[in-house]
């Protein structure tokens, strides 16, 4: 029976890596020859490896599938025909070899002009030395209720009303990540979880600063915001 429902993992697994381009990406958000990329990086550089009983391959497509559609471990499980403690394992065994992206993927600006500004008369020279935005967004958490961390699970609420993180990104005008700091809770402001990406490794060359929104210290010499009241 295992067995076979294995088998049928398999095949939802070959399916998705060659035939339509859409089925993949409707799952992982993610193209084919995207999805490949990243699959040959983990495999050399992680110990993202082939088991007897799963693939690299299918471990990587678990682990996308449930951060894309934000789905349950037992939606993956009943996809993919794997118990759910297979689930589990070939999520957070992705989730461990994905982090190593962050140190060869994720940088901050060199300083140069991007040509998103610089080639653009309508940016240039207005917005020389802008090199990318921050933003805060809010990532779906949980908390465990019980004993202490349940008089404390109120400040992971959001302003919105749901338990999250709130976790601080800034991108290039090309949409690239190039700094990311996870791990606040969702009730803290904006401004407050920019001081401690502060304290946390965000740095720009000198004469270098990010957009940002009202959420964030007005006067502070890396960011740029609007003009209040404007």
């Amino acid at each position: 029976m295992e067995q076979r429902e294995s088998f049928r993992g398999e095949v939802l697994l070959w399916q998705l890596r060659s035939q339509h381009p859409a089925r993949i990406f409707n799952l992982t958000r993610l193209r084919p020859d995207i999805f490949e990329d990243p699959l040959d990086w983990l495999v050399s550089n992680t110990a993202l490896r082939d088991s007897k009983h799963l693939g690299a391959a299918k471990r990587l497509l678990i682990f996308l599938f449930i951060c894309a559609q934000g789905a349950s471990m037992r939606l993956a499980a009943e996809v993919f025909q794997h118990s759910l403690a297979t689930i589990s394992s070939a999520f957070h065994k992705s989730l461990n070899a994905v982090t190593h992206l962050y140190g060869d993927v994720v940088a901050l600006s060199d300083g140069s002009s991007p040509p998103e500004i610089h080639d653009n008369p309508k940016r240039f020279p207005f917005f020389d030395g802008a090199v990318g935005a921050i933003d805060g967004t809010y990532i779906l958490c949980s908390v465990r209720r019980t004993g202490k961390s349940k008089e404390q699970s109120n400040s992971w609420r959001n302003r919105k009303g749901f338990i999250s993180q709130n976790v601080l990104a800034v991108c290039d005008f090309k949409l690239n990540f190039q700094y990311v700091l996870p791990g606040w809770e969702g009730s803290a402001h904006d401004g407050r979880v920019f001081r401690s990406a502060l304290d946390c490794g965000l740095r720009l060359p000198p004469g270098c600063y990010l957009l940002a929104d009202a959420g964030y210290p007005p006067s502070h010499p890396l960011l740029l915001t609007p003009y209040m009241k404007v």
